[in-house]
């Protein structure tokens, strides 16, 4: 099983909290990484300024960011995790808090940040690779144990009474379809929306983006992140950018019955971290780097189960 420091970014910059933000965010977003600027104090992490953080309290609010500090916008206290702490576990960091991207620390020393796409993806790959051999029926004591530790650890059981909390889900499987996680409920915008009004959309409904559909047909997407390029990085007038300026077009599509693995794949191939659903051409769901994430912890938590389950049952060659 992976480990944080195994899917991480490396940490490529950090800011005291009395930082100019402007000047900042443009270092952060100018390059394709983690989206977010890690605040430090006497060398320990101390707050974190995620590109949704600058939509809600800059653009959204209208506010001067050449006038405003980290210390006036950031998350305090931040939540880190350890570099050597399992990806299933930060999923469960992730999920409980509601955050999607995590500061990487060792000791108090921050090294990196994870964000929720990386921990999806691997967790896809590792449960995949676990079913496999599951179906082998080659898994050993050790790695027994490396799978067991993150539940006893962060699940609270203890591990005398792990065989007798075996929890079977046969219709549980990467290999589902993608409309079995998808949001049917999206947000959509005209070719014409302003970008202020898109980014006070967004902090309204709580998403990280919205769909630009003409005729009920999706033509494009709007993320945090590509609004905030093209308000920053390029220097527009927020006012004056509509949600044809700014859209990533085309739209990366899958069907309903794509399996959710295949639709992690597809995500990660493009870079997207959002999968539009269509159906004859019409879209009729979205799927998140968060839809992602949450499933594969209940499938991560199922698959564990079972390996118990049938460990005890002496199903596995030593």
């Amino acid at each position: 099983m992976k480990n944080v420091g195994s899917v991480m970014t490396v940490l490529r910059y950090a800011f005291p909290p009395d930082h100019n933000v402007l000047e900042a965010i443009k270092m952060v977003i100018s390059e394709e990484t983690y989206g977010c600027a890690i605040i430090i104090d006497e060398g320990k992490p101390v707050g974190i300024v995620t590109e949704r953080d600058y939509i809600r309290k800059v653009i959204a609010k209208d506010l001067n960011p050449h006038q405003l500090k980290f210390s006036d916008i950031m998350t305090s206290p931040v939540i880190t995790v350890p570099k050597n702490m399992g990806v299933i576990a930060a999923g469960k960091v992730m999920k409980e808090k509601g955050v999607k991207r995590l500061p990487v620390v060792e000791g108090d020393r921050p090294v990196g940040v994870v964000t929720s796409n990386e921990i999806a993806h691997a967790m896809v790959e590792d449960i995949d690779e676990l079913s496999n051999l599951m179906r082998e029926s080659v898994i050993d004591l050790e790695e027994y144990r490396k799978i067991s530790q993150e539940y006893v650890a962060f699940e609270g059981f203890d591990s005398e009474l792990l065989g007798q909390h075996i929890q079977l889900d046969d219709n549980c499987s990467i290999l589902n379809p993608v409309s079995d996680i998808m949001t049917s409920k999206v947000h959509t915008v005209r070719k014409s929306t302003d970008a202020v009004d898109i980014a006070k959309r967004i902090d309204q409904d709580r998403v990280d983006c919205a769909v630009v559909t003409e005729k009920g047909v999706p033509i494009g997407t709007v993320s945090e992140r590509t609004l905030l390029r093209r308000v920053i990085i390029d220097n527009h007038n927020p006012l004056k950018l509509t949600a044809k300026d700014i859209m990533l077009s085309p739209v990366i599509t899958a069907k309903p019955e794509t399996p959710i693995v295949t639709a992690s794949r597809i995500m990660r191939k493009f870079g997207h971290g959002r999968l539009v659903i269509t159906e004859n051409g019409k879209m009729v769901g979205l799927v998140t780097e968060v839809n992602i994430l949450e499933t594969m912890f209940e499938l991560a938590k199922d698959l564990h189960w079972r390996i118990i389950g049938r460990w005890h049952d002496g199903d596995f060659r030593q």
